[in-house]
């Protein structure tokens, strides 16, 4: 998400475009297997949702300049 609003993509992206979006993602906070490894493919953080303490977790990833 990006300030307050996300959009879902769900069923509206193919693989190659889904790839895109991740790379241009800061991180992805996902339970998706699929999704997390496409991310990671992509190099780009993956966070679970299952974290403790999931806002110290995605403040933590390093910043992409």
């Amino acid at each position: 998400m990006a300030g307050r609003a996300g959009v879902d993509l769900g069923g509206r992206t193919d693989p190659r475009a889904f790839a895109g979006v991740l790379r241009a993602a800061d991180a992805l906070v996902t339970g998706s297997g699929g999704a997390a490894g496409l991310a990671a493919a992509v190099g780009t953080p993956v966070v679970p949702p299952a974290s403790r303490d999931l806002t110290r977790a995605v403040r933590s990833l390093p910043r992409r300049r």
